[in-house]
């Protein structure tokens, strides 16, 4: 009896050795793969204006993705005295419609379509004036205009120690000439056709656009769509990384305006209405456009790492002035998919 506890004694002894040497020894680990840390990409327009963006992947064809507004001047305005008397924006259309009454201004955001437009003509209980005001936003939103003739767009390998600069130039305006650039009408989102993945002798290669000068040039990290996680799968509670630039806070001389920032979060919830994802998360002005990765646990020490969506603006709350509330607000993958695919 007393030889069978001493023998167990020992093995406990060597097992708990044998897990310290372990732990010794064994690398220290991300708790994202090394490789998403490529995700992210700064593009820079005309030097003026600037936001986040990423690398995606749909079958053969390589885009860049972004918000519309970080490319696209896309709100428009009127001049409006008054609303009608008792009048009220449709639900649906109340995130793209606003009536500032200290300014006397009617203001949309995106493209508005014919069928929006006959439905607030509808609604305006003949008033020829809101009318008037209707028919020339329409007409106004069917110009949208790009902030700028060039980009810049920077992003780096998947090389751990000293990643590699991607850098290339982009004609803006030749790209959107020939429709290279692809803008959702109802959604806060837009995508630069880069060029295709082609294998030969059994090599991948990228066959860059010729409105594209690339400037320096590795490796491109992106994300795949058999990777991402639709809206209706997107679990509220999980954890969010925010990848991006947050060019809006390089006033700290710690923060550089050509590196990446990650930030962690939840998901908060979803607005099933207007099919948006909230994150308890704070945004600021540069990270439009960043990816937004899920992370899912899979019993005790696995998780499955999913994009999610685009970061396409911060909430803001109201208290004399307008400060960030902390929570964001997403554009879900499948806008995106919806995008690409027409």
């Amino acid at each position: 009896m007393k030889s069978k506890l001493v023998s167990r004694k020992m093995i406990t002894l060597f097992l708990f050795v044998a897990v310290l040497l372990f732990l010794k020894n064994a690398e220290a680990k991300r708790d994202i793969p090394d490789n998403n840390l490529a995700y992210p990409a700064l593009i820079i327009i005309d030097e003026h204006f600037s936001g986040s963006g990423f690398f995606y992947r749909s079958g053969s064809c390589l885009y860049f993705i972004t918000a519309r507004h970080v490319l696209f001047n896309a709100i428009f305005s009127v001049e409006l005295e008054k609303l009608p008397s008792k009048f009220k924006f449709p639900d649906h259309l109340k995130h793209r419609i606003f009536f500032n009454k200290g300014k006397k201004q009617l203001l949309f955001v995106g493209v508005m379509n014919t069928k929006e437009k006959q439905e607030l003509l509808k609604l305006s209980q003949d008033e020829i004036y809101f009318n008037n005001a209707i028919e020339k936003l329409f007409k106004l939103s069917q110009r949208i205009k790009l902030k700028g003739m060039t980009a810049t767009i920077i992003s780096y390998s998947d090389k751990k120690d000293e990643p590699n600069v991607n850098e290339f130039q982009l004609n803006l305006e030749a790209f959107f000439r020939v429709d290279k650039i692809l803008y959702h009408p109802s959604y806060d989102i837009a995508a630069i056709r880069i060029g295709r993945i082609i294998t030969k002798n059994g090599i991948r290669k990228i066959k860059i656009g010729k409105e594209i000068q690339p400037k320096s040039y590795s490796k491109i990290v992106c994300a795949r769509e058999e990777s991402i996680k639709k809206f209706d799968n997107v679990l509220v509670g999980n954890e969010v990384f925010i990848f991006g630039y947050p060019t809006s806070l390089s006033i700290s001389p710690h923060i550089g305006i050509k590196k990446p920032l990650l930030r962690k979060g939840i998901v908060a919830g979803k607005n099933k209405f207007l099919k948006t994802i909230i994150l308890d998360c704070p945004a600021y002005p540069g990270n439009s456009g960043g990816l937004v990765i899920e992370i899912e646990r899979i019993g005790v020490a696995n998780y499955n790492l999913s994009p999610i969506g685009i970061v396409s603006e911060y909430v803001p709350f109201y208290k004399k002035v307008t400060q960030n509330s902390g929570y964001s607000i997403v554009v879900p993958m499948d806008a995106v998919n919806e995008l690409i695919s027409k």
